[in-house]
């Protein structure tokens, strides 16, 4: 499931990516994106204490990798809105 995380996370931010190569209005999803990386990541951090966490610890890793990943991704159009105006 944690990996099936990972890839979901890993395919929001290449639709970022092409909105924003095909110039889309991608605010809303970036907004979102943002609140629920805040809400995830804290959690997955908190997970690397949980009961049998050798079991799962490279999948635990790599969402949370993704997950950091993806917000620095929904920082990236916000930079780029900023220096075109």
């Amino acid at each position: 499931m944690i990996g099936s995380y990972a890839g979901c996370i890993d395919d929001a931010a290449d639709l970022l990516d092409l909105g924003i190569e095909k110039q889309e209005d991608i605010r809303e999803g970036v907004k979102m994106m943002q609140e629920k990386i805040k809400e995830f990541l804290p959690y997955l951090q908190d997970s690397r204490q949980g009961p049998e966490r050798e079991t799962y610890k490279d999948n635990l890793d790599d969402a949370i990798e993704a997950t950091q990943d993806a917000a620095k991704d929904v920082e990236r159009p916000r930079r780029k809105r900023r220096r075109h105006r």
